[in-house]
């Protein structure tokens, strides 16, 4: 199966109200996955760290970084990004988004602020797919 051989979070960058962020990702493929073509699902997010505090991590309002379905009345379905190894042992991917700064205040009282956010990138392979066709239509004839 693929991994993830790192992750990277660029300073991110503020100016007035919007922070635009960029993650740099790569994945490393196994022979399976270079033979076969194994496709995954990537879904690149942002997270607020809460592990000093104790706390669990915080989602970040508008911190998927890879294509989401928002739909009235339900919570939003990640997409993410299918990837496959075209034939290479390792790809490297960048994520960058634009975000309002207030998405990405993570830190509620009585948590200290500063704000603590870091990328998260899941992998999940995608099953080969049934395949299915109809033969041409023959007659019974008596």
């Amino acid at each position: 199966m693929a991994s993830i051989n790192s992750i990277t979070l660029d300073p991110i960058n503020v100016v007035v109200a919007n922070a635009t962020v960029n993650v740099h990702v790569t994945v490393a493929f196994n022979s399976y996955d270079v033979n076969s073509n194994q496709q995954y699902k990537m879904v690149c997010r942002l997270v607020g760290d809460d592990t000093p505090e104790g706390n669990p991590d915080d989602a970040i309002r508008n911190g998927s970084l890879t294509p989401v379905l928002s739909l009235p009345g339900l919570p939003p379905i990640d997409l993410g990004q299918v990837i496959q190894a075209d034939g290479l042992t390792s790809k490297t991917f960048t994520f960058t988004k634009t975000l309002a700064k207030a998405d990405l205040n993570e830190d509620v009282s009585p948590e200290p602020d500063p704000d603590e956010i870091q990328a998260e990138v899941t992998l999940t392979p995608i099953l080969p797919q049934t395949v299915t066709r109809q033969s041409n239509v023959q007659s019974l004839v008596a």
